[in-house]
């Protein structure tokens, strides 16, 4: 079997246990890890979850702004930095480690990739959370969303990072003197 986790779901489908059936009549043990051996690798392949976030990403934005790179970075940068500060970060260690990043020669982004997914992982152990169900929940409640997110995208300022109008205390302060 490959790297890949696979399961049988608690309703397997008559492929699997028909798979299964075979197998264990075939083993002259009659041992369950040949049934279920069997039965997973009988099991229908499911998209990657990259391949489910796609059709949402289409439906929310459609093609242009789903691909625009700068876009889905400046996203990424956003949910990093919420993630952060929901498990209290301390805000200051943000700039000195974004100047070390850049000060650095840029890396390979299929490494730079897998070391953000190795990365989260480990984040998500030490703090007690599972990323994979996280994923799965919020890819459900984002479906039921695709309206509003559609409406704040149109209320976006055109060509910036911020998802809204955001004015700073710095902003302000210019205004009034």
């Amino acid at each position: 079997m490959s790297g890949e986790w696979k399961m049988v779901p608690v309703e397997p489908t008559t492929t699997q246990l028909a798979a299964g059936r075979d197998a264990w009549c075939k083993d002259p043990a009659r041992r369950s890890s040949t049934l279920y051996s069997a039965m997973v690798a009988a099991a229908p392949a499911r998209a990657s979850f990259q391949q489910r976030v796609q059709p949402w990403m289409l439906a929310c934005f459609g093609p242009a702004i789903a691909a625009d790179k700068l876009e889905r970075g400046d996203r990424l940068l956003e949910e990093v930095l919420e993630l952060l500060q929901s498990v209290d970060y301390p805000r200051e260690r943000v700039a000195s480690l974004s100047s070390y990043v850049w000060s650095r020669p840029k890396g390979e982004p299929a490494q730079e990739v897998g070391g953000s997914m190795v990365t989260l992982a480990a984040f998500c152990l030490a703090h007690d959370l599972d990323m994979h169900a996280a994923g799965e929940t919020e890819l459900a409640r984002i479906w039921t969303k695709v309206e509003a997110i559609r409406a704040k995208q149109a209320a976006k300022p055109t060509g910036s990072a911020l998802p809204v109008a955001f004015v700073t205390d710095d902003d302000s302060e210019d205004e009034e003197g």
